[in-house]
């Protein structure tokens, strides 16, 4: 039985956040350190960033959050984005491999897949919110999430 468009437009999705909530995460990194003038120069930046690619995820999330508060507190839904995401880019197919056999099963992961895209999308506007306010620090425009 095939699998219908609309699972894998979903998976899709909530793999897009995924990958941007990663990249927000780097993003934060990069311009708190503009901010505080720790890089000067594109090639210090770039290797920045290349260091802090090859960390562990959570590592970098740690980071953010041991320097940014917020209220109400948005670490457990940037984390559980994480626990999430780890899941369900190795684990979601492969777990649920006799599920997808039915029409019913297929639904349900449709589902499930539409609420960690949901998911992802809030931990990834947590993480944008934040490298507005490090853009705000170095009087840059400030994209949509925080109006300047």
């Amino acid at each position: 039985m095939p699998i219908p468009d609309e699972l894998y437009a979903v998976c899709g999705e909530a793999l897009l956040w995924t990958q941007m909530h990663e990249q927000e995460i780097l993003n934060s990194i990069l311009f708190h350190a503009l901010a505080r003038q720790t890089i000067a120069s594109r090639a210090e930046a770039e290797d920045l960033l290349c260091r802090r690619d090859k960390q562990p995820l959570k590592k970098n999330l740690d980071e953010i959050f041991q320097r940014v508060g917020t209220e109400p507190d948005l670490k457990p839904i940037s984390y559980e984005a994480l626990d999430k995401r780890n899941f369900f880019v190795h684990r979601f197919f492969w777990d649920r491999m006799e599920v997808s056999f039915t029409k019913e099963g297929r639904e349900k992961l449709i589902i499930e897949a539409s609420k960690l895209a949901e998911l992802f999308e809030r931990a990834c506007l947590i993480a944008k919110g934040i490298t507005e306010l490090y853009k705000a620090q170095l009087g840059m425009p400030v994209e949509g999430i925080i109006k300047s």
